[in-house]
C-alpha cells in the first residue's frame, strides 16, 4: 500500500442477460450485500489500526502507523467515502495539520485519548462521519451561511489559532451581506483592491 496507487478493478459483466425484474432486483442485492460486506471489513481494519496506535511506543511505530492510515485513506478510492474515514482517524486516533490537510495525518492521538474512546470507536461506524446525501439538490443560500458558521467558528478558535487562516476584513463583509446590515463603500473598495492584487 505505501505507493499510495488506486488500483483499478476491471468488472466482468455477467455473460447472461438479465430478463426479468426478478434477475434485476437480485443482481442489485448482491451488489448491494458486497457493499455492506466492504463496509464492515473497512470497519474491522480501522479498529485494528487503533488498537496498534493504542500499543505504539516507538517514534518508528508511531510514522509507520500514520502511513498506513494514509495509505488507507488514499486506497479506498473516489466514492467510498473517504472523508468518512479521515473523519473517523481524526476523532478517534490521528491527527492533521490544519494548514496542510492534503498532506494527511501527521501524528497520533495520546494513547489515553485512543484507550478512552475505543469503545466508542468500534460502535460509531467510519462511513457514518461523513454522511452522503446523493439526492440532496444545492441551496447557495444554505451553503453560505454555513461556510458562514464555520469561518466565524474558526475565527474564534483559539487552540487552533496559529494554524487556521481568517481574512477579518472579508469576514466581516460576507457578516454585514448574511445581517442585511450596510457596507461601508471605502472599506468594501479597499478589500475588492486587495483581492485584486
Amino acid at each position: 500500500m505505501a505507493d499510495n496507487k488506486v488500483n483499478m478493478v476491471k468488472v466482468a459483466y455477467a455473460r447472461e442477460e438479465i430478463t426479468t425484474i426478478e434477475q434485476l432486483k437480485e443482481s442489485i442485492a448482491k451488489a448491494l450485500d458486497s457493499a455492506n460486506t466492504m463496509k464492515k471489513k473497512v470497519q474491522i481494519a480501522c479498529i485494528n489500526v487503533l488498537i496498534m496506535a493504542g500499543k505504539a511506543k516507538t517514534d518508528e511505530e508511531k510514522v509507520e502507523l500514520v502511513i498506513i492510515a494514509n495509505d488507507m485513506v488514499n486506497a479506498l478510492g473516489d466514492g467510498i467515502r473517504a472523508k468518512g474515514l479521515i473523519g473517523f482517524f481524526l476523532e478517534f486516533g490521528f491527527t492533521q495539520d490544519w494548514n496542510k490537510q492534503a498532506d494527511g495525518f501527521n501524528g497520533l492521538k495520546s494513547e489515553q485519548h485512543i484507550r478512552e474512546n475505543f469503545e466508542r470507536a468500534k460502535v460509531e461506524h467510519w462511513y457514518t462521519k461523513a454522511p452522503e446525501a446523493p439526492f440532496k439538490d444545492y441551496n447557495m443560500t444554505a451553503a453560505f451561511k454555513s461556510f458562514l458558521k464555520t469561518a466565524k467558528a474558526k475565527a474564534d478558535d483559539k487552540e487552533h489559532e496559529g494554524q487556521i487562516t481568517i481574512d477579518t476584513d472579508l469576514l466581516e463583509l460576507f457578516i454585514a451581506l448574511d445581517e442585511n446590515k450596510p457596507i461601508k463603500a471605502e472599506g468594501a473598495l479597499k478589500l475588492v483592491e486587495r483581492l485584486a492584487a
